[in-house]
């Protein structure tokens, strides 16, 4: 019996469990069926706000945008303006006073000339600053409003070599031989090397060409040679440091004289430029008015200088042991060399730039249409100014200005015009007391042989030889007729 009710008991349990097992289920899924229902309305709901959010988002950012390119715009109108402003300011500022000069230069200049490229002027204001930091600003006339500044395109190859050797120009109709025709060919092409290699080295003045060059800042030329003028006095030496009288002083004129033609033949043997020999016996001449020296030291004196103005002015420098060669001294070392170059610029303290008469030069004789024949005869008369020590206490200008005079009256080329006394500085009555010097030493008896014989070469045009001819001819005989 007991083992009846309990199997009826089990029995029952079991029926229970299975009504419940099929009940569950069926609640489980009611409540899956509502949660999931909860689910998809909370999801709607969450999808609008975030569509709503989106649309607000990028209205935002909509109107961001159109805000900052308003004021990109507003911002690089007001630069462009600035710019514009202030190159007007700095263009009046530095306009010559002359203006009926300036005007009539420009007009006879048109045909040749290409308009100025702006340039970096001497003081910008900071806000506008970066405008010209890489030296591509445009106007705003020629730019779009889309790319304010942009690059210029660059010149051709040919048109750099151009700009950057301007090529003399010869009259061929004095030329009677075939052997003056190759002289001049050969001075032709040694001249235009030269003045290649001098503007690849540094900046040189404004002429018909380089207004094509923003980096030879034309627009400041009148500047650049005030400058120069005002400099040229305090890089003299002293016309006083040597004498003619050895017990005076142990340097004499002669021995300074024997010294600058050797310093002339070694300059020539290097082929190095014009800028370099004139540096050199600047040096010298300002050293020994600071210093002197034993004449056993002298030619080292003159060794370091030049050392010292070839490494200044030249791109590539002769290596040291080619200046000790040159000496033939066995007492000369390298070391001793190192050792002047550092004490000759100790004495001078470093003060190595000096107004070159070439500049002038180059200056003064634009208006002659670069003529071979006259800037030969003014370099050679320059270079007397080297070797004759009583050149010394004159003015670089002045000596420039006297050597296109005189090398002007020697060929009977044009005249002393009211432009090229203007360019140069010097009336013709201020210029003739150098002049005479200048014809003083070349009716001497030749004293420098080096000198002579390097402008007595075909590639000079044998310069020395045709003045002395004339020398000869002409002055000493006018001479003798006035006596």
């Amino acid at each position: 019996m007991e083992n009846q009710g309990l199997t009826l008991r089990r029995r029952d349990l079991r029926e229970k469990d299975n009504v419940d097992k099929e009940n569950a289920p069926m609640r489980s899924l009611g409540g899956r069926k509502m949660e999931s229902s909860a689910l998809s309305s909370n999801k709607l709901g969450l999808k609008t706000q975030r569509s709503a959010l989106l649309d607000k988002c990028m209205n935002k950012r909509k109107r961001t945008l159109t805000e900052k390119s308003t004021n990109r715009q507003n911002d690089t109108q007001q630069t462009n303006d600035d710019v514009k402003a202030f190159l007007d300011d700095n263009a009046e500022r530095y306009k010559s006073k002359d203006q009926s000069q300036q005007q009539q230069q420009r007009q006879q200049q048109q045909h040749r000339r290409q308009p100025p490229l702006p340039i970096l002027p001497i003081i910008v204001p900071d806000h506008i600053r970066h405008c010209f930091a890489s030296g591509k600003y445009v106007p705003p006339a020629e730019t779009t409003p889309s790319t304010p500044f942009q690059a210029k395109p660059k010149p051709s190859a040919s048109s750099s070599a151009a700009a950057a050797a301007p090529v003399p120009t010869i009259d061929r109709s004095r030329l009677s031989t075939e052997d003056d025709k190759q002289v001049c060919d050969a001075a032709l092409a040694y001249e235009v090397k030269q003045e290649t290699r001098a503007r690849q080295v540094r900046l040189r003045e404004n002429n018909v060409m380089d207004w094509t060059d923003p980096l030879l800042v034309a627009e400041y030329e009148e500047d650049i040679f005030d400058h120069l003028r005002k400099s040229e006095i305090t890089t003299l030496g002293s016309p006083m440091y040597a004498s003619n009288d050895p017990l005076e002083n142990e340097i004499t004129w002669k021995m300074r004289g024997v010294l600058i033609d050797w310093v002339v033949e070694v300059h020539y043997l290097f082929q190095l430029l014009p800028e370099t020999l004139f540096l050199a016996v600047n040096i010298i001449d300002r050293f020994l008015t600071k210093r002197s020296v034993s004449v056993g030291k002298l030619q080292l004196v003159g060794l370091a200088a030049l050392f010292i103005a070839t490494k200044f002015e030249e791109v590539a420098a002769p290596r040291i042991r080619d200046f000790i060669f040159m000496t033939d001294d066995q007492n000369i070392k390298e070391e001793d060399l190192i050792k002047a170059e550092r004490f000759v610029l100790q004495v001078l303290d470093y003060k190595l730039c000096f107004s070159n008469p070439l500049n002038f030069l180059r200056r003064a004789s634009k208006t002659e249409d670069y003529d071979l024949h006259s800037r030969m005869l003014s370099k050679y008369f320059m270079e007397i100014s080297c070797v004759d020590h009583r050149f010394i206490a004159i003015p670089p200008s002045k000596v420039a200005a006297a050597a296109l005079w005189l090398s002007q009256r020697m060929l009977a080329n044009g005249s002393w015009t009211p432009e090229i006394a203007y360019l140069s500085g010097y009336t013709t009555s201020e210029l003739k007391p150098i002049v005479r010097l200048m014809l003083d030493f070349l009716s001497q008896p030749v004293a420098h042989d080096a000198f002579f014989r390097k402008w007595g070469s075909r590639q000079l045009m044998k310069a020395s030889v045709f003045v002395r001819n004339w020398v000869t001819h002409y002055y000493k005989n006018k001479s003798k007729r006035q006596q």
